[in-house]
């Protein structure tokens, strides 16, 4: 009951201040929560007449160094700034861990898909087009200080956070292969060495799926992008072919990612 009263607390309070700010009016404004992510974070629908946005509540971890929320806004304000399609944050406080945002709407690229009315292939390799872009053209200008989880995608984070979540989560988890902390050590090691750097080139989105796509009026956006890291280059789908484990996974379940990666 506490955690519900301090939410619709916090709720109260974000459209109170974006009142005060002129963006809102709480005497005509309707309020639908919706379905949040794998976290603590709160997201709201805001309809104001003809207008809609999305009010985020994301309570602040880190009181005194660099949070997700800071992160979130630094990132977020970038990536707008160059063009790529993620919602624009119209008002923030960040101690409160509140925000004003764009509205992207609520079909996401996984329900799209599941449809089964189009060409995945195709649909991929375009979405795709868009993470290199994202890769590509942001690194001007993209601080490290604006990395609360890690701001250098080192070896060391590949293996620990990449690579054995993709063990655990993916392959024994969902294909239930039941392979061991050992048994890839050796090409983790390779993988998280060629994949890993020590220097700023690019800047990698860590968390590119589906469920985080956004279909909005004909292309894609992403509201997801608080984990994003610099890289020294992307990692080839050479590299990750060459093992041989995923040779043999090619015309399985990941046979669409093998097509796009070869373009």
């Amino acid at each position: 009951m506490n955690s519900i009263n301090s939410i619709e607390s916090s709720l109260r309070l974000l459209l109170k201040n974006c009142t005060e700010a002129g963006l809102l009016n709480t005497e005509k404004v309707e309020v639908t929560a919706l379905k949040g992510d794998a976290s603590d974070r709160k997201f709201f629908r805001i309809r104001q007449n003809s207008a809609h946005f999305i009010g985020l509540i994301s309570p602040r971890k880190n009181r005194t160094e660099l949070d997700e929320n800071d992160s979130y806004f630094l990132i977020g304000r970038h990536l707008w700034r160059h063009n790529l399609p993620v919602p624009r944050i119209l008002w923030a406080d960040l101690q409160l861990g509140h925000f004003l945002l764009d509205d992207l709407g609520d079909y996401h690229l996984q329900r799209h898909v599941k449809r089964g009315r189009t060409d995945v292939a195709h649909l991929y390799r375009r979405v795709v087009r868009l993470l290199v872009k994202l890769h590509r053209s942001v690194a001007t200008d993209f601080q490290m200080d604006f990395c609360f989880d890690t701001d250098l995608y080192n070896p060391s984070f590949v293996y620990q956070r990449e690579l054995e979540y993709f063990r655990n989560s993916f392959l024994n988890d969902c294909l239930g292969m039941g392979i061991g902390e050992e048994d890839l050590r050796s090409d983790f090691e390779n993988i998280a060495e060629e994949a890993g750097t020590h220097h700023r080139s690019h800047v990698m989105h860590r968390d590119f799926q589906s469920r985080n796509i956004w279909c909005v009026r004909g292309g894609y956006g992403f509201w997801i992008f608080r984990g994003c890291a610099m890289v020294r280059r992307l990692m080839t789908w050479r590299l990750f072919c060459s093992i041989p484990m995923f040779r043999s996974l090619r015309a399985s379940k990941i046979d669409w990612l093998i097509i796009i990666g070869r373009e």
